[in-house]
């Protein structure tokens, strides 16, 4: 029989015994399905530990070949350890395309390309590469201490207890120096293996002031068990307080600098981005306004080239 009589009507008639019989099939069907996935289930549930294993095992897989492409891709080197120091030689910042090799030094190695310092003054240029030269610090020790290999050649590092990284900016809250002394004073005292990267930390005050809080607090730091590079543009002032204080610049502190050479012809600073050890760069505020001299007109332009002359005028 059929399911609509041969002859068109409205309403549309169908006969009901085989729309019954239909949506019986369908039923049956549904039910005979659900029962054949259960049961295929219950074959799966048997092998389920082994799934996760083999699942997890996919993971595993998975995070190796990222871990080894990203070693590739960076031309990561397997690093040696020292006991309390951290150098490497053309390391590149990983988050930076293009970036320029650096060679530096921070405590005792085996490579004799700077002395055992434990505290380091990094002085230099405005947008010289202090700041990434910390990044690129605390990357080659995070990087180690997670069991990676690192963006750099000839490297030693260390396993350390502590990994700190102290950045300070003006616009932050009033309570900001108290908090940032109270974090930075038990450094000094306490045992713990740690390398400390602190960036501009006088900006938590007046300039006067900050010289003299850095100098004092670096030169506790020097007992303690701390690997500490600090970047600032206070080095000068910063080397005559510790000078007071101790007569002379200590064995196991150094000064080193990042300086600007002049303009290009786009008026771009150049920089020599390698740290040269133990002597103190100068920061170069006059190129800066130098630039905007060279940029502007009218009368901006005359206020600028008056800063210029002013700057470069010798005390």
């Amino acid at each position: 029989s059929e399911l609509f009589p041969e002859e068109v009507s409205f309403p549309i008639e169908a006969n009901r015994n085989e729309l019954f019989e239909i949506k019986e099939n369908i039923r049956k069907e549904i039910s005979k399905r659900e029962f054949e996935i259960k049961k295929e289930m219950m074959d799966i549930s048997e092998l389920w530990e082994f799934l996760i294993q083999r699942v997890e095992e996919c993971y595993d897989i998975d995070f190796f070949v990222a871990m080894g492409r990203f070693a590739v891709e960076n031309n990561l080197l397997m690093p040696k350890i020292s006991d309390k120091g951290l150098s490497f030689r053309n390391g590149k910042n990983v988050l930076i395309q293009n970036s320029i090799p650096i060679t530096y030094k921070v405590g005792t190695t085996e490579d004799p390309i700077a002395g055992n310092e434990n505290v380091i003054i990094l002085t230099g240029a405005n947008s010289g590469g202090k700041t990434t030269l910390l990044k690129l610090i605390l990357t080659i020790q995070i990087l180690f201490q997670m069991g990676f290999l690192v963006p750099a050649e000839n490297s030693y590092t260390s396993i350390f207890d502590e990994v700190g990284f102290l950045s300070k900016h003006r616009g932050e809250s009033r309570g900001a120096f108290e908090t940032s002394l109270k974090r930075l004073v038990p450094l000094a005292i306490e045992e713990k293996k740690r390398l400390l990267l602190v960036d501009e930390l006088e900006a938590i005050t007046e300039p006067g002031s900050a010289a003299r809080i850095i100098g004092t607090f670096l030169n506790f730091l020097r007992s303690s068990n701390t690997l500490c590079v600090i970047v600032t543009h206070l080095g000068e002032d910063i080397l005559s307080s510790i000078k007071s204080i101790e007569g002379k610049l200590p064995e196991d502190m150094r000064v080193d600098g990042i300086e600007a050479k002049g303009l290009d012809e786009y008026l771009e600073l150049i920089v020599d981005r390698q740290p040269v050890f133990y002597k103190a760069g100068k920061s170069t505020p006059e190129l800066i306004v130098e630039r905007l001299s060279k940029t502007t007109d009218g009368k901006e332009k005359e206020i600028y080239q008056k800063m210029v002359d002013v700057l470069r005028q010798k005390p």
